[in-house]
């Protein structure tokens, strides 16, 4: 009878964490009623690229910005550690701004990946308006299709992060990610340089 008991609270927190997901506007022209289906984010066990015939072809595949733009329903069984394992948030925010037209896929990266020193670089990019890809977390219900975001506010993101102490912050980085440029400059210039 216990159990009984404890089912409308089960049913109202699985609502909850259905509805916590990345929503916004989306294209009306793209989503759901139109027959089109959003990414599968279902793990499995393919590996990241195929056609790789040998462990470290794979592994090596999986260390590339394509693996975090690639097929999302092998990303959740391949991680993608190993690409933020080599490479900088400078160059990661780079790679956003060089591949604009595809959404980005991570679902976390290694604890402490964004310095400090990291923050300072990030803080001079945050006014950018030139294109770059958004961030999205495999467990968004989310997908910005056709969207793209900027290298300012992809540097807000991963500043976010860096306060956070967990990249990404939130589900993804457009729509109810609302940086505050003006507030992360008071942070920045009175408390942040000085962490």
């Amino acid at each position: 009878m216990k159990i009984i008991q404890f089912l409308p609270v089960v049913i109202v927190l699985a609502a909850l964490l259905l509805s916590a997901g990345c929503t916004g506007p989306s294209d009306p022209g793209v989503g759901i009623g139109d027959g089109a289906t959003p990414p599968s984010v279902t793990p499995t066990d393919t590996p990241a690229d195929a056609s790789a015939d040998t462990p470290e072809e794979t592994s090596a595949a999986a260390c590339t910005f394509e693996h975090l733009t690639g097929r999302t329903d092998t990303h959740l069984s391949t991680g993608d550690s190993c690409y933020f394992e080599t490479h900088t948030p400078i160059e990661f925010l780079n790679d956003l701004r060089t591949h604009p037209d595809e959404p980005v896929m991570v679902l976390d990266v290694p604890e402490g990946w964004i310095t400090h020193e990291d923050a300072g670089l990030l803080m001079q990019e945050i006014d950018s308006e030139e294109p770059a890809a958004p961030v999205v977390s495999p467990i968004s219900s989310y997908w910005p299709y056709n969207q793209t975001s900027t290298v300012g506010n992809e540097a807000l993101f991963l500043l976010e992060g860096y306060r956070a102490g967990q990249y990404p912050p939130e589900l993804c980085s457009l729509y109810y990610f609302n940086p505050n440029r003006t507030e992360m400059k008071l942070w920045w210039n009175t408390t942040g340089q000085w962490e």
